[in-house]
This record gives C-alpha cells, sequence and structure tokens, in this order.
C-alpha cells in the first residue's frame, strides 16, 4: 500500500534576522531546506501570524474584526471547560518607562514563582471581583482571564509586542476606552502589590501589567488531523477540539514518523531566538531544521509537505517535485522563504 503521508511544517519567524537587519554575515546555507523551498508551488494561505496560521489550518475563521480566540482554545487545551463564557490570554508583562513611551517585555524575563503568580491573581480577582473578571493560573506565566462576555475588541498577541513601545498595539474597537483604564488599573494594583515591593527591594524586574489578547469563547470544532506536535498550549486545544491526536516532541521532528494521512509540526526554535534577539541560537534553528528535513529526505515515509513560513505563505513539494526540480540551482534561503507566490 503506497504511504501517503503529508507533513504541514510551520517555522513561525523564520526570516526575523533580515526583517529586523540584524546579520553582520550570511549564515551557513541550509541546503536541504533550501532545495524544498525553492524546488515548492508557493500559494497563498491566510496566516500572517502563528495563531492565524494554525487556526486556519484547523479550519477555523474569525469573525470580521473579532479576535481568534487563543484563550478560550488555550484553556481548553489544559483540561478546563471554557463552557459558553469568554477567555482571553493575560500574560504577565513588565512595562518599562522609555521617555514618554512604553516598553513591554514578556514573562520570560521575569522569573515568575508560582507563589507570586497566585498572590498576583489574588488581589486582580479582588479589585476586578465586581466587574466579574476572574483571573486564572495555569503555570507561572501562562494566566488566563475568564469575563461574562466578549468585549468588542481586536487585540495583538504578545509575540508582536514584546521588546517593542506598546502604544502602536492596543487593542481596537468599540470598547477600546473601557480595556485601556483596566489596562492602566492592573498596572496600578499590580504596582502597591507586596510581589513587586519584594521583587523590587531584591533588585529584580516587577510584574507590573497583564497583556490581554485572543478574546472569544470555545469555537466549533474545525478540521481533524492524524497528529499535531507542539508544546503550545494553544496546539494542545485545537487537538482536542478537532480529536486530533497530540505530541510534544522535544526537538523539531526528530523521530517522528510520518504516518499516513496528515501530520503538523510547529517548530519554535526561530521564535524562541527571536525574544532573545539571539542570533547563535537561530542559526542552531535553521541547521536543526535543514538536518530534519534532511533525514525525512533520505528516508521514503513521506510523499508531501507543506511549509508555512507564518507570513501568508505555503511552500508545497512533494518527493516527485523535489526530484522533477533537481537542475534548479537552490536559491539564498532569505529570498525564498518570502515566497514567490505562483
Amino acid at each position: 500500500m503506497k504511504d501517503t503521508g503529508h507533513i504541514h511544517l510551520l517555522l513561525p519567524d523564520i526570516l526575523w534576522p533580515q526583517e529586523e537587519n540584524k546579520l553582520e554575515k550570511p549564515p551557513v546555507r541550509p541546503t536541504t531546506l533550501e532545495k524544498y523551498l525553492t524546488r515548492s508551488r508557493v500559494v497563498p494561505f491566510q496566516g500572517n501570524d502563528l495563531t492565524e496560521t494554525m487556526f486556519n489550518l484547523f479550519g477555523i475563521a474569525s469573525d470580521s474584526g473579532s479576535d481568534y480566540p487563543v484563550g478560550a482554545v488555550s484553556y481548553f487545551g489544559y483540561g478546563g471547560e471554557p463552557a459558553k463564557r469568554c477567555w482571553a490570554k493575560a500574560t504577565p508583562v513588565h512595562l518599562m518607562a522609555d521617555g514618554d513611551r512604553v516598553l513591554l517585555f514578556g514573562p520570560d524575563q521575569l522569573d515568575i514563582k508560582p507563589n507570586e503568580a497566585e498572590s498576583l491573581a489574588r488581589d486582580f480577582n479582588d479589585h476586578f471581583k465586581p466587574d466579574g473578571l476572574s483571573l486564572l493560573i495555569q503555570y507561572q506565566d501562562d494566566w488566563y482571564l475568564q469575563l461574562p462576555e466578549c468585549p468588542e475588541l481586536t487585540t495583538y498577541d504578545i509575540d508582536f509586542v514584546i521588546g517593542r513601545h506598546i502604544e502602536n498595539y492596543l487593542p481596537n474597537g468599540t470598547d477600546r476606552p473601557a480595556w485601556v483604564n483596566i489596562f492602566n488599573e492592573t498596572q496600578m494594583l499590580f504596582h502597591q502589590s507586596g510581589v513587586n515591593q519584594q521583587r523590587m527591594a531584591l533588585g529584580r524586574a516587577t510584574i507590573n501589567g497583564l497583556w490581554f489578547s485572543g478574546f472569544g469563547g470555545l469555537p466549533a470544532p474545525g478540521q481533524g488531523y492524524g497528529a499535531i506536535y507542539s508544546s503550545l498550549p494553544l496546539a494542545k486545544g485545537l487537538a482536542r477540539l478537532s480529536n486530533t491526536i497530540h505530541y510534544e516532541p522535544q526537538n523539531c521532528f526528530d523521530e517522528i514518523g510520518c504516518i499516513d494521512g496528515e501530520t503538523i509540526i510547529v517548530y519554535m526554535g526561530f521564535a524562541d531566538s527571536k525574544r532573545t534577539l539571539d542570533l547563535a541560537q537561530w542559526e542552531d534553528a535553521l541547521m536543526h531544521t535543514n538536518d530534519c528535513l534532511d533525514r525525512v529526505s533520505n528516508g521514503k515515509s513521506c510523499e508531501e509537505f507543506s511549509i508555512y513560513n507564518c507570513r501568508g505563505e505555503a511552500f508545497l513539494v512533494s518527493r516527485k517535485r523535489l526530484r522533477r526540480g533537481f537542475w534548479k540551482p537552490n536559491k539564498n534561503i532569505f529570498s525564498v522563504a518570502k515566497g514567490r507566490r505562483g
């Protein structure tokens, strides 16, 4: 029986060093990855970031002018039951004044302790109980907001904002004024907390704000897959929602067998390097992805591949297309990964 395995490989932030002008010299050429991209057929795919790409792969669209329901689906991935309430991600952050602007730093730089998260959640819940807002802690740096109904808002995922000034990323929509007030109130509340007074005394960055994003209720099930490999809570939620088998890989698709049907792999190596602007880590991710594809090329298990740059494009390639395009010279990773639809 012919194997018809199809891998969908998501590579968010693969191009960030070039986009942010961080490269001082060309990286080592990832020849196998470049071969796959050079010989592929590029088609538009709705997904200008990782979140959009994942939701659209599972056939779940957002309503016009609304968020993708990242909060509800991620909470569902932990085994929670969102019921018919509205949920959002409430990421703990450090906000730092930079002249008359404000910079945001993510939780990976805060080393939040479980007791600190629990204490801040109690403060928040006591303060906002009259508004029907409730903060739930899954892990020290993975927090969720439950609220009676969804506001009319569109928000930016935390990954867009880390290391940047927040002014251009505040929510938009009819309910923007109310949620900017909640954002500011939370800052004042957390500033006064015992947790942050102690952190300041120890010279540690304070947990002085929450970044709200991904408002929505739990959507109807979408398309299912044979398996999805990812450690992201969103991936776990989409898997549970669609009755897809979920695995947590240690590295990319090491030891991942291509099964009959379709498999999704979400590789976060490039995105992780972007959070710390670590070029060495990015190059390691580039060569790791290349090595993984090289092993797949030498095996015989998968016939088709779709590679997503999470910038609105998919690169479709099959073993037959790889063989047929042997004469094409590989293009540089930065020129080819941008896409060339058609």
